[in-house]
């Protein structure tokens, strides 16, 4: 237990602190670009995040999953799994690349409306390449628990990011690309350090075989569509309101956007604690006193912040929005309920669910995109922001709550019907 707990710190501290750095980064930026800037700022910064999402994860899931069933997490079989995935991750994103360059200057007007430039799409682009080599590299290190240097890694990334940008915004006239080059050399320098310390045996010889990249494809694949889709759905307001209404309007909504994802932020984090404590508790029949204790803190916590925030809000709105900004407040409280009813959802209710019926999300996902990409559409044009916020905080709400009465539904039964399959791999993976 103890080593456990110093492993969750290792892996955790870098990330709260992380996390909150980024929201003052936010906040601070607001207060040196206009929301039109601010607007492609986040498209570039939404862009990243995005194709880490849908290129990285997929593969670095279905290399825990594979290298943590090896007995020796130093065999040439496993050392060959994570050299298959690296560089099938960077064949893609150079192929994104090459596809976002040669658009460069149609994107700058259509998506951008002129006020980017092309230079902001190749520093998106090699932040993309960086970011896919350096959290191979943490992989690398978590399936072999080395959690303190995982958490180093990140440290560096942190101190090089955060403060570069502080550097910047102190001695000199920030600018998007003196910014977003930050995203690119944190996670590019956290790797090359790593290369020099722990994780090289990943460089030592690119050969892999035929049998590790098959085997390596054939399981990526439905980790490939289901995180693809996810990563789609919860970034398609963003991406809607550069393509159907003003870049100006992407600030606005960027603005409210970073405060009002706070609570999903931390029940990802609490999802860390609490998911683990799923099959043990399955396996000894108190999952669903565990289920019913655990969402009745969360709902309380939900309900009892949002009536804090609502009650306290002329105070620390004047402190988090400047002026040009005040718009964005209307956006935050359109989308507090949604992230509220997510944040008690995300840490033992989803989870559950993926655990019972591994297609379910996925195919809830594929019925919902349809409906939010129809509504957004005739939505935004006209109402901006506002409509785009409505329409989020309706789909984050509902997915939300059917997950939960689904979760309470399987977890009253008196043998919870797992998938085997699925608990198999969530098993590996954990």
């Amino acid at each position: 237990m103890k080593r456990a707990l110093f492993e969750f710190i290792y892996v955790a501290g870098p990330k709260f602190s992380s996390g909150a750095l980024a929201l003052g980064l936010n906040v601070v930026l607001m207060r040196f670009f206009a929301p039109d800037q601010f607007g492609v700022y986040s498209l570039c910064v939404t862009a990243i995040l995005l194709a880490e999402a849908i290129i990285g994860s997929p593969f670095d899931m279905a290399i825990v999953r594979l290298c943590t069933s090896q007995r020796d997490s130093m065999s040439e079989q496993t050392l060959s799994f994570e050299r298959s995935a690296l560089i099938i991750k960077l064949f893609l994103a150079l192929g994104l690349t090459v596809l976002l360059v040669l658009a460069a200057e149609s994107l700058n007007h259509r998506v951008f409306q002129n006020l980017g430039s092309p230079q902001l799409i190749l520093y998106s682009c090699l932040a993309i390449f960086a970011m896919l080599l350096v959290r191979s590299s943490q992989v690398h290190l978590q399936i072999r628990r080395q959690f303190p240097l995982y958490g180093l890694v990140d440290l560096i990334q942190m101190a090089i990011k955060f403060g570069g940008i502080a550097l910047v915004l102190i001695f000199l006239e920030p600018t998007l690309e003196s910014v977003l080059i930050f995203f690119l050399l944190a996670p590019g320098i956290a790797f090359i350090v790593s290369q020099f310390t722990v994780s090289r045996e990943l460089n030592t010889a690119w050969r892999t075989n035929r049998n590790s990249t098959r085997t390596l494809l054939d399981l990526v694949k439905w980790f490939f569509a289901t995180c693809a889709l996810g990563a789609l759905i919860n970034r398609l307001d963003v991406f809607s309101l550069a393509t159907l209404s003003t870049i100006s309007e992407v600030g606005i909504y960027s603005g409210g956007f970073v405060f009002a994802m706070i609570p999903e932020m931390l029940g990802a984090y609490l999802a860390v604690v609490v998911s683990p404590r799923i099959m043990p508790y399955c396996k000894s029949g108190r999952f669903l006193r565990f289920f019913v204790r655990t969402q009745r803190l969360l709902i309380l916590a939900a309900v009892v912040a949002y009536f804090i925030l609502w009650l306290a809000w002329d105070f620390i709105g004047l402190f988090l929005l400047p002026e040009s900004y005040l718009k964005s407040a209307e956006i935050i409280f359109i989308l507090l309920p949604g992230t509220l009813v997510t944040m008690a959802t995300f840490p033992l209710a989803m989870p559950f669910v993926m655990f019972v019926k591994r297609r379910f999300l996925f195919i809830m996902d594929c019925i919902s995109l349809p409906v939010l990409c129809a509504l957004l559409y005739f939505i935004v044009p006209e109402f901006g922001g506002v409509g785009a916020a409505w329409v989020t905080c309706g789909s984050l709400a509902i997915r939300g709550i059917i997950v939960q009465i689904s979760a309470w539904n399987w977890a009253r039964m008196e043998r919870i019907p797992f998938d085997i399959e699925a608990v198999h791999e969530k098993g590996c993976c954990g």
